[in-house]
């Protein structure tokens, strides 16, 4: 793994558990050769590998580890209205009991309602609305199996355990979205992009 150069003039080649492979920017630039690498350990003076080279590679350069640059592309924590939205889109699925209809409409409307200018919201509100529509299906063929009595033994089990996994998920769900961290829904078609 290579990482960008550190302010000190050295660049991380390689990272390990505690210990990181060091060298030196000119050696990657192709000035010097790759003899003057280093391995540095937390909490330690760098320990030379291999020294052929003249360059003093103890100058106390690498007392404290190197300072490695933010990555631009850093995903946002989202904030506590995007949160409260997201988990809101996982939830609205149980307006089921009361409509009737509710179990796609919900996450329907909170992503149309929310998906502009809200990635975390966007991305959690298709999530939810892809497992309900995923959901949805997964019913109808549990219940076309409940029409001969002899698939009936596998149907009903079915849509107990969907029920019970449905509503599992979606309270992991919204818990996982409320805490900030986006959560994939398991056996979802993805009809939705």
């Amino acid at each position: 793994m290579k990482l960008s150069t550190s302010s000190n003039g050295w660049r991380i080649t390689s990272c390990v558990e505690n210990q990181a492979d060091v060298v030196p920017d000119a050696h990657l630039a192709g000035d010097e050769p790759a003899s003057q690498s280093v391995t540095w350990m937390p909490g330690t003076v760098p320990s030379k590998r291999i020294d052929r080279s003249p360059i003093d590679l103890t100058m106390g350069l690498m007392d404290t580890p190197p300072v490695l640059p933010v990555s631009e592309s850093a995903p946002a924590i989202p904030g506590k209205d995007e949160r409260t939205w997201a988990m809101v889109a996982h939830l609205s699925a149980f307006s089921y009991y009361i409509t009737g209809i509710g179990i796609i409409l919900g996450p329907l409307i909170v992503w149309l309602a929310k998906r502009d200018g809200n990635p975390f919201v966007d991305e959690q509100a298709k999530e939810a609305l892809n497992f309900q529509i995923s959901i949805v299906i997964y019913y109808i063929a549990a219940i076309l199996l409940c029409f001969t009595v002899i698939l009936a033994v596998i149907g009903v089990p079915i849509l107990i355990g969907l029920h019970v996994f449905q509503v599992i998920c979606m309270i992991i769900a919204a818990i996982k979205a409320n805490d900030g961290i986006a959560f994939r829904y398991p056996a979802t078609i993805r009809l939705v992009k």
